[in-house]
């Protein structure tokens, strides 16, 4: 239940429309639920990997900002959750506008509502607390309306000042600091030359910059302390029944292509890359590789090998990423330097084409997709990124809880938030800079990517990988369309129909000798019968079950995908035949333990009616004599009582004579 909760408030805040695509992913999610050996589930952990934070500032035409703030917005609007935000909420953000006009949600209204109550439920139920929850949303708040700021320029001396004071003072609210200190660190910045600190005013297009990277950090931060709690309560149950089994469950955006693409596109687009080859190396080179090894003779399949593109992207010292960074941490790196180096050493190879024009900022790759051109235009800014130490240090004093836990958070080199001690004492310099790791060394977002990307990797390489292709059946996202060669384009550039040809012509399934006599030894050798674990017996078993188109290698056994389907319908029938047989013999001794417990039964009550009878008849024996004694004691005190009547009559007798004889004298 609480998986199925995760999944939607990561959709929320990870989401966005793209092109026709209504719900596309904007991010790498690696989900690893664990389970223990009876199927339970105890636990889950979430990996997050390159984020598209960018979207939050900007999205290209037919495009919306992730769902969260339209959801937000709404659904803290209908059900007026709080009257502080409420009133400040606006109509029209700049964040959520499409190229200068506004964006209105793909999804209705009371869709969003509905999604935030979900939102709202979802975060309950986890183990959020309230104080927490409401602390997200005045961040997703003060994120629009960072995007309000504005800037008046003082052309004097090419400075800015911040123009609309109530969007600051908004800002500054939500935030939880002060109104002077935030417009003081997005108008100027501290620089050290020679030792020494020195503020320098900011021009109006650094001051823009700035405010717009401060709102793509806070949604970053914000988005992966929501991953790192999610982490951290669902760990409890997994720590109690423990880890024994994982599944892990990769979950990425797909091939981009779009009318202008950036930076963005092409980390997209290179970690697509690298997961073909992956998918390629799995199915077909490994395959094939194991095939000689073992010894048996196939007919190889040629398929489409991209390692060439992954080379021109990711290789060293002349691929796109490597040139980038060189140029990034040159002191005059420009976009033009960028694609005079680009042309210099990429030239020459196939997959890359150089702009013909000498005034045009593109280039073009040809990825085992399809050709993409791209755009050098900001490649160098986008990937040195921001210097945010000064806000940093700013919000990390925040009166509000969460922010100040966002920004005292160290960022890794893949670009992931990991939580600090929250005992440590964050007063010190010294240990402050050791904390936080944006007041030291800046990663690139070229860097993030390859340590990211090299990170995920290693994870899929440790598993044993299952593949999960999504088609697109037609472009106009309409029901019951089929466009035939759109499909055929999607499953020739996945490698779909050499995957067919290879399992075709292949062995789908190989099992070492012991896994093979383990699961199928009992269809073909009887009880009393001594099996070895070898070439030999497998052979053997093979041919008893009469089946042919097998291979035995050195040290596995080699089937078709119908050779499992078979021995899966043999299973199948004598695990049928064994649970008859175990009924009838439970029936049997459920039968035999009905009898023998009747006949005990009927042994207890035979032993019961005896006692019942001997303490009947001595029962019988002590009321007669008790009788008896009662007949004796009752004669004995009737004859009492009769004697005492004679003794009275006698002196009534003798007292009535002497009466007489009174009378007798007196009446003389």
């Amino acid at each position: 239940m609480k998986l199925l909760q995760v999944d939607k408030i990561l959709e929320i805040f990870g989401n966005a429309k793209k092109g026709l695509h209504q719900n596309s992913s904007r991010f790498i999610k690696f989900l690893n639920v664990t389970f223990t050996r009876t199927g339970k589930i105890t636990g889950a952990e979430i990996s997050i990997y390159l984020l598209e934070d960018s979207r939050v500032i900007h999205h290209e035409l037919n495009e919306t900002n992730f769902h969260v703030f339209q959801v937000i917005l709404h659904g803290m609007a209908a059900e007026g959750k709080s009257e502080n935000l409420s009133q400040i909420f606006k109509k029209n953000y700049k964040y959520l506008q499409e190229n200068g006009n506004f964006s209105s949600s793909s999804e209705p209204q009371a869709e969003n509502v509905r999604r935030f109550q979900d939102l709202h439920k979802g975060l309950h139920l986890i183990g959020f607390r309230d104080e927490e929850i409401f602390a997200i949303y005045e961040i997703i708040i003060a994120i629009l309306h960072l995007g309000e700021i504005e800037f008046d320029i003082d052309s004097e001396n090419d400075t800015c000042s911040v123009l609309k004071a109530d969007e600051l003072k908004i800002v500054s609210t939500l935030l939880g600091i002060s109104v002077g200190d935030l417009g003081v660190a997005l108008t100027s910045r501290n620089v050290t030359i020679s030792g020494e600190t020195v503020l320098l005013r900011n021009s109006i297009n650094h001051a823009i910059i700035t405010k717009d990277s401060l709102a793509k950090i806070l949604y970053n931060r914000l988005f992966q302390w929501i991953v790192n709690q999610i982490n951290a309560l669902l760990g409890i149950s997994c720590a109690a029944y423990g880890s024994t089994l994982t599944i892990g469950i990769l979950d990425m955006f797909g091939f981009d292509s779009s009318p202008t693409n950036s930076l963005e596109q092409l980390i997209i687009n290179t970690a697509n890359e690298q997961l073909q080859y992956l998918f390629n190396q799995y199915i077909f080179a490994w395959e094939q590789q194991e095939y000689m090894a073992e010894g048996i003779d196939i007919e190889l399949i040629r398929f489409a090998d991209n390692k060439p593109v992954l080379e021109l992207l990711l290789g060293h010292p002349l691929g796109v990423f490597t040139v980038l960074e060189e140029e990034s941490h040159s002191s005059l790196g420009t976009d033009w330097s960028l694609r005079e180096k680009l042309n210099i050493n990429l030239g020459t190879n196939k997959y890359y084409r150089k702009s013909k024009s000498n005034d045009d900022l593109s280039f073009e790759v040809r990825h085992y997709a399809g050709k993409v051109c791209y755009t050098l235009k900001d490649f160098l800014v986008k990937n040195h990124g921001w210097n945010s130490s000064d806000l940093l240090k700013l919000f990390r004093y925040s009166e509000n809880d969460t922010v100040r836990k966002l920004c005292r958070c160290i960022l890794s080199k893949t670009g992931q938030l990991h939580l600090v001690d929250p005992t440590k004492n964050m007063m010190n310099d010294g240990e402050e800079k050791d904390s936080v790791s944006q007041t030291g060394r800046q990663y690139t977002l070229a860097l993030q990517f390859r340590s990211s990307l090299a990170e995920l990797m290693t994870k899929l390489l440790a598993t044993e990988p299952h593949f999960i292709r999504c088609i697109k059946p037609n472009s106009n996202n309409q029901r019951n369309a089929f466009d035939l060669q759109k499909v055929k384009n999607q499953l020739r550039y996945g490698g779909i129909f050499e995957c067919i040809k290879i399992r075709q012509v292949g062995y789908s399934h190989r099992f070492t000798f012991v896994e093979f006599l383990k699961r199928y030894c009992f269809l073909g050798f009887s009880f009393d019968e001594r099996v070895v674990a070898d070439r030999e017996s497998c052979r053997i078993l093979l041919l008893r079950l009469n089946l042919d188109g097998w291979s035995l290698g050195k040290t596995k056994v080699f089937l078709r995908y119908y050779h499992v389907e078979y021995l899966s319908k043999l299973c199948e029938q004598q695990i049928r035949r064994i649970i008859f047989v175990q009924s009838c013999i439970r029936r049997w001794l459920a039968r035999i333990r009905l009898q023998k417990g009747m006949w005990m039964v009927a042994k207890q009550v035979v032993s019961v009616q005896k006692a019942a009878k001997v303490w009947k008849g001595h029962t019988a024996k002590v009321y007669v004599s008790q009788r008896k004694i009662s007949d004796r004691k009752r004669s004995s005190w009737l004859r009492i009582q009769i004697l005492g009547i004679d003794e009275a009559m006698g002196s009534l007798d003798e007292k009535s004579a002497e009466e007489k004889a009174a009378i007798l004298i007196q009446s003389r």
